[in-house]
């Protein structure tokens, strides 16, 4: 796949998504996504990381293809996990952040294995919003 428009054809295809389907899910025209598709048009910044995010890939894989991780999360319970904490409050949000954190210490702690990482030590999909 070398365009763009090859990998989000590639996708949507893989989903079992028409053209019309994927442009409900963005809110763009079927006619767009075709377009897109086709390499005539490039998507705004705001389509591109709806799609990214619709389909569990980065938008570096989108627009660059090859080397580049093409998932963000490792399966769906980590992308429900994401979807459900975008929607708590930003106290509630801290306070996940913070067991989360007790509890890679308290692995550490146990199994020894310093290579886990607190999250505010690593970049990582939560600071994504």
């Amino acid at each position: 796949m070398e365009s763009l428009g090859d990998r989000i054809k590639y996708l949507r295809k893989k989903a079992h998504l028409s053209q019309k389907d994927l442009g409900n899910i963005v809110e763009l025209h079927d006619s767009n996504i075709s377009r897109i598709e086709k390499g005539t048009v490039f998507p705004t910044a705001d389509i591109l990381l709806k799609i990214a995010l619709y389909f569990n890939t980065s938008c570096d894989w989108l627009l660059l293809g090859g080397e580049t991780d093409m998932q963000i999360c490792e399966n769906a319970d980590e992308t429900t996990l994401i979807q459900l904490y975008r929607r708590l409050l930003p106290l509630d949000q801290e306070e996940i952040l913070a067991l989360i954190n007790y509890k890679l210490q308290r692995t550490i702690g146990l199994t020894g294995d310093k290579s886990k990482l607190s999250l505010s030590e690593k970049n990582s999909c939560a600071n994504i919003s």
